[in-house]
């Protein structure tokens, strides 16, 4: 096995960190006023609590509070 300076990842751990991540993440709209339209209808149609909304969709609740 090939040994890595200390602090660095291999590239194994590297991509499969990266392919985590992406299963962990929701994924979002290409358009961040796309998304952050699609947020507002989601805590308006759902009648869940901002806080829970904002925490699923891995954003702030002021982000979401900002929207008209």
């Amino acid at each position: 096995m090939s040994k890595t300076k200390p602090g660095k990842m291999s590239p194994c751990v590297a991509e499969c960190r990266r392919e985590m991540t992406e299963l962990v993440r929701p994924s979002r709209p290409s358009s961040a006023d796309e998304f952050k339209r699609e947020a507002v209808a989601l805590l308006r149609s759902s009648g869940r609590p901002l806080m829970q909304i904002a925490g699923e969709l891995g954003i702030q609740p002021s982000i979401v509070e900002r929207q008209p």
